[in-house]
């Protein structure tokens, strides 16, 4: 077992300057703002203002539509829809695989 490990060292150290682990798989673009490689080993690493930055917030859909808007009243009529032949039909029930179907609410409110 220890000539194994020894012979495979010995690959690693016979690997060509280029085969190192020191570089990247793809090219790194420079990015704006971060200061070079040739400037001064003494000058301040900063975080700066990234304006593009996509920022994901939870969001209640329910409070993001206002009380008078037109939906609401559509969906308070559709909750008063008897829509059982629709349930039945589904065939998708708990204990077997498949995907869960569409709530037969929403289509109809569509």
């Amino acid at each position: 077992m220890v000539g194994c490990q020894a012979r495979a060292q010995d690959a690693v150290n016979e690997r060509p300057a280029e085969a190192k682990m020191d570089r990247t798989l793809f090219p790194l673009a420079e990015a704006e703002g971060e200061p070079r490689a040739e400037e001064s080993a003494d000058a301040p690493r900063l975080k700066r203002a990234n304006r593009a930055q996509i920022r994901l917030v939870p969001m209640d859909l329910e409070s993001s539509l206002p009380q008078e808007h037109a939906a609401r009243l559509i969906w308070e009529l559709v909750e008063q829809l008897d829509l059982r032949p629709l349930y039945a039909q589904i065939r998708a029930v708990e204990g077997h695989p498949g995907q869960n179907a569409i709530e037969p609410k929403i289509l109809m409110a569509l």
